[in-house]
């Protein structure tokens, strides 16, 4: 999926835009699980995200505040 994120931005040079959960972390302490992620997978995430010129636009949890 990376790969294809690379290849959609260097194909055009117009803005774009990305939206969804692409379920990874850009850091450790941002992965909530027993099992740890990977380092490389990690920077993997981090490097397409600069190599696109993707910015991630936070988190809050809960994702709903349902009152």
């Amino acid at each position: 999926m990376w790969e294809l994120k690379k290849r959609i931005k260097y194909r055009s040079d117009k803005a774009w835009v990305m939206m969804g959960d692409f379920n990874e972390a850009m850091w450790q302490f941002e992965h909530f699980s027993e099992t740890r992620r990977s380092e490389r997978q990690i920077e993997d995430f981090r490097d397409v995200l600069s190599m696109c010129d993707l910015h991630d636009l936070g988190f809050t949890w809960p994702a709903l505040d349902i009152r």
